[in-house]
């Protein structure tokens, strides 16, 4: 397991509340579902992750993804 997921499941509040704020109305995903993954995050949630959470996708999946710098934040 990465760095990366532990701060995941740190700030995310657990599995539960991960699985929770992941779901939509089109599919609930559950706290096995997210614990299941080991570390793995699957690719399709990674975007989610990263708007909701600030967690860089190749910081959670490098075998997937070269890093790139970090997308400046919007002004308020």
């Amino acid at each position: 397991m990465t760095e990366a997921f532990k701060k995941l499941i740190h700030k995310s509040g657990g599995y539960g509340a991960l699985a929770k704020a992941l779901s939509s109305p089109e599919g609930k995903l559950t706290r096995q579902a997210c614990f299941l993954w080991k570390g793995q995050v699957p690719e399709r949630w990674l975007d989610q992750i990263e708007a909701l959470y600030g967690i860089l996708p190749w910081d959670l999946r490098p075998d997937l993804y070269r890093p790139r710098k970090r997308r400046p934040k919007k002004a308020k």
